[in-house]
């Protein structure tokens, strides 16, 4: 003989403004999956609850199944109904098992009398939870041939889905190729004035033939020819300090990004599109900070090229190199 369950819900988490059953709502998923398993299932969906022979019936329903499923969430731990409902059940002795679409903390009212079972966690992994509830439903204690229904996904729906992920990856993309030019430019920038009166001070240029000079810096290096006035930047030097800014800066920002991830994944769906959610901005990560910390360095470069070609547009600069190659080759 077929199990019997009432389901005790909020109408919120599947009935729209409509009347009309939202789209792949928990509730209907739940609805369809102890129906596919020969489950007997009785909902309110539609009666009013002023009717004074809705509530003899409501009553009659709990009496008559041998399983009570409590849908928890944050509309149905608000609901008077669903109070009233749970404490009948329990004062007839009813069964109940306690199945969490969210994480919304029990009603006060009846708490107590659901918390001390073994409740199912849908909302942390949709198909354990479903395949679970049927072997609860029919005190089971192995798995045999539960029957999951495949989510149904309108074209509206993976649409909106679609866009969500570009959204995240433009998001985290953005960012990330920011916080990589920040990191690059800064890491790369020099002070240019303050590095060549450095080297003057202490004599930090060598020759590399009587007209070419070449200077070696903690931030940067190039070699100059004083006859043509040629300008060559070279690979910049790294060092612990900027090793430290890039850890620093990603160690800080990516935490960050994964926290917010998560968070906006949370009204996502299943385990998978949640996962994705995480991949996809692992991928935005990856590309954009790769993308932005080039750019960054290549525009400090940049930038100390052009100051460096200021200091030598002076004619009292170019003087000095000359002078310094004429007491080296003399």
């Amino acid at each position: 003989m077929n199990k019997k369950v009432f389901i005790s819900y909020s109408r919120k988490d599947y009935i729209d403004e409509n009347n009309n059953p939202i789209e792949e709502s928990a509730v209907g998923r739940i609805v369809e999956t102890l129906e596919l398993n020969g489950i007997e299932v009785w909902i309110d969906i539609n009666t009013h609850y002023g009717d004074k022979y809705f509530t003899e019936v409501l009553a009659k329903k709990i009496q008559q199944a041998d399983k009570v499923l409590f849908i928890s969430s944050a509309n149905s731990n608000e609901s008077e109904w669903v109070e009233k409902e749970i404490i009948y059940a329990n004062e007839h002795k009813r069964p109940i098992v306690t199945l969490l679409i969210d994480e919304s903390p029990f009603n006060n009212a009846f708490g107590i009398l659901v918390a001390g079972f073994n409740y199912i966690e849908y909302y942390k992994n949709e198909k354990k939870a479903l395949e679970k509830l049927v072997l609860d439903v029919n005190d089971e204690e192995q798995a045999g041939s539960v029957v999951i229904p495949k989510p149904r996904i309108s074209i509206l729906k993976a649409l909106k889905l679609a866009v969500s992920f570009i959204l995240v990856f433009l998001v985290v993309f953005s960012v990330f190729a920011c916080i990589g030019f920040a990191v690059g430019y800064y890491k790369n920038l020099a002070d240019v004035n303050n590095a060549m009166k450095e080297a003057f001070r202490e004599n930090r240029f060598t020759a590399i033939d009587n007209h070419t000079l070449q200077y070696s810096g903690e931030t940067m290096s190039f070699t100059f020819d004083v006859e043509t006035t040629k300008l060559k930047m070279a690979k910049k030097q790294t060092g612990l300090i900027e090793y430290s800014l890039e850890s620093i800066t990603l160690a800080t920002a990516i935490p960050i990004a994964f926290k917010n991830l998560l968070k906006s994944s949370q009204f996502a769906g299943n385990g998978k599109t949640k996962a994705s959610y995480l991949i996809i901005g692992s991928v935005a990560i990856i590309f954009g900070y790769g993308i932005g910390e080039p750019l960054g360095k290549s525009s400090a470069i940049s930038h100390n090229e052009d100051e460096l070609r200021e200091f030598f547009d002076k004619e009292a600069n170019i003087e000095i190199m000359k002078q310094k190659l004429a007491l080296i080759y003399q």
